[in-house]
């Protein structure tokens, strides 16, 4: 499946999310509900400030050589430009020829198109398994969480000290 190397993530719908692929300190968690627009937006700037991110999401899946049809890129196309995309297919488990999966990758978005696809999110659309990333920082993001990973542990323990208050710690 798609490996995201950098930050020693499998990105697979039979996997695990992110967030318990890592270890406690290089990840945290947000509940989205439970931060304002403003944190949310400053959370991202902060991350990303002058750094463009990529994202990469399930588009759609194959079965027996035929689209399924759920054209999440026609979706999220409406809620971030889909420039500088490229389509990648993989099997959907390693021994599974029939079942394919068919992500799609895109490069140079900013802080603001992944606040707004959180926005968008709290308004209820239909949520993709979909993540952000850049050299520094992994942002998964669902319609419950926020969660950051980072290979640098002292990025990590930046933001929990700087949202001390903020941050969940269930899974600490």
């Amino acid at each position: 499946m798609v490996e995201l190397k950098k930050f020693n993530i499998n990105f697979s719908p039979n996997k695990e999310t992110p967030y318990f692929q890592t270890t406690n300190d290089k990840r945290i968690r947000f509940i989205l509900d439970e931060l304002s627009l403003q944190t949310t937006k400053y959370i991202f700037k902060k991350i990303y400030k002058d750094k463009y991110i990529n994202t990469i999401f399930i588009s759609d899946y194959i079965l027996k050589n035929k689209k399924q049809y759920i054209n999440y890129k026609k979706k999220i196309g409406n809620i971030i430009p889909l420039k500088n995309w490229e389509e990648i297919i993989e099997p959907y488990e390693k021994d599974d020829d029939e079942t394919k999966i068919l992500f799609a990758k895109v490069k140079r978005l900013n802080f603001i198109d992944l606040y707004n696809y959180s926005l968008h999110l709290k308004k209820g659309i239909p949520e993709l398994y979909i993540v952000f990333y850049s050299d520094e920082f992994l942002v998964y993001l669902n319609s419950d969480v926020i969660d950051i990973i980072s290979n640098d542990k002292e990025n990590i323990n930046k933001l929990k000290k700087e949202f001390k208050e903020s941050y969940n710690k269930l899974h600490e």
